[in-house]
């Protein structure tokens, strides 16, 4: 990934296996010389990206009244600073299905609910 993000042919980056843990063949690195390959990486400007939160709804713009419902329980997550995963297992534990995109609008009121009460709870604003 990081080769890639930093346009690094194949022959530039096997030359700066070389340079940096001299071995041209990736699968010879150890846990040791695969974190030296990448602090060189990272030292020329490469930076891991954050991984997404694939708890995360895909149907936040939905125009059925569950958008709304959605958008609000992100705010009550970003709020607290707490992951989709959150939200997710409180409906799991309501009875509901294994993704919030697939909850119909009673069982995000339950989230919504339990959210706010934590939110009560720990002295944050509410929705």
């Amino acid at each position: 990934i990081a080769r890639r993000d930093l346009g690094m042919d194949d022959a530039a980056y096997r030359a700066m296996r070389i340079s940096v843990v001299q071995t041209d063949s990736a699968k010879n690195l150890d846990e040791e010389w695969r974190r030296r390959v990448l602090e060189h990486l990272q030292s020329r400007g490469w930076r891991p990206k954050p991984r997404g939160d694939s708890a995360r709804p895909r149907n936040l713009q939905a125009r059925d009244g569950r958008g709304r419902m959605l958008r609000k329980i992100e705010a009550f997550l970003a709020e607290a600073d707490r992951p989709w995963t959150y939200a997710q297992s409180i409906l799991k534990r309501q009875g509901g299905p294994d993704r919030l995109e697939w909850a119909v609008p009673g069982q995000l009121a339950g989230v919504i609910a339990a959210l706010d009460r934590d939110a009560t709870r720990h002295g944050r604003r509410r929705g």
